[in-house]
């Protein structure tokens, strides 16, 4: 699969002939948002565009991000001919399927924050891709505002030290989803991040799995409207169980609702039968992602 963006890879895939990750002197640890992927691109004189990870339109952005990251652009010297904003669409102390719900309205969302974590200045308004290493692209973000912040980093020195510091995070505040080791000297890219730029490092396993169908249930002693939905999980099924009663009201009302969808589950482990240990839905589907 293809990647508008740059995407991070879980620890387990980076190929450790290739990435041995023998010392982590060349990387930052970052705090990994529980949010989702937002873009925002400046070009020409004052023309923006906002776009989520997949590409498509970014509505529920607001002014209280756009003039600060404009403001930041400008004092900066205009990079381009277009340059971008990376970072995650968050809201403090909300839970994720939340911000998600949040993040795909279509219009202006004031509750909205933006986390950056890269800057990318590129040749073509649909190709990311930016020579400049990590460090020098940092240097161009800015916190700018209450609604416009930089992701935390933390320095790191080895595999262990970055998992306790993805657990205190993921353990201490519903913020963080762990943690991202960035390396500081390579450039961004669009795609896998199989040269190490970029590395998932969670306490837990996470999945973004296409939902197969709903299966609507409804309680026995309460009556209330329940379910499950049934997804992908690499060639066999998997249930998982739907919480959010908004989520269940909309499955209800249309079985189908999600049937072909995107949406992330989080579990614990690997179950002995290839399945996961402790499913759980992380939210609804995914616009970012396809």
């Amino acid at each position: 699969m293809g990647y508008f963006i740059q995407k991070a890879i879980e620890l387990d895939e980076v190929n450790r002939k290739k990435v041995p990750l023998t010392t982590l002197a060349d990387y930052t640890l970052m705090a990994k948002y529980d949010g989702c992927h937002g873009l925002v691109t400046f070009y020409g004189a004052d023309l923006v565009e906002c776009r989520t990870g997949s590409g498509d339109p970014w509505l529920s952005v607001h002014d209280g991000i756009l003039n600060p990251l404009f403001d930041r652009w400008v004092e900066i010297g205009r990079p381009g001919p277009y340059f971008t904003f990376a970072g995650e669409a968050w809201i403090p102390d909300t839970e994720h399927a939340a911000i998600n719900g949040t993040f795909r309205r279509q219009s202006k969302q004031p509750d909205l924050r933006f986390v950056q974590f890269d800057t990318i200045q590129h040749d073509v308004k649909d190709v990311l891709a930016d020579e400049r290493t990590f460090f020098e692209r940092w240097t161009r973000a800015s916190n700018a505002g209450s609604s416009v912040l930089l992701a935390a980093e933390w320095p790191s020195t080895t595999i262990d030290d970055a998992h306790t510091t993805a657990r205190c995070l993921k353990a201490g505040a519903s913020a963080y989803d762990g943690c991202v080791l960035v390396h500081k000297h390579k450039p961004y890219k669009p795609g896998r991040c199989r040269d190490g730029e970029k590395i998932k490092v969670k306490p837990a396993l996470e999945f973004d799995l296409r939902v197969i169908r709903f299966n609507p249930a409804n309680g026995e002693k309460t009556g209330k409207i329940t379910g499950s939905i049934t997804v992908d999980f690499e060639g066999k099924e998997l249930d998982v169980a739907v919480l959010r009663e908004d989520d269940l009201e909309e499955l209800h009302a249309d079985n189908n609702a999600w049937s072909g969808r995107i949406v992330a589950v989080e579990a614990m482990a690997r179950s002995s039968k290839g399945l996961l240990r402790e499913p759980r839905l992380k939210g609804g589907p995914r616009i970012d992602k396809t």
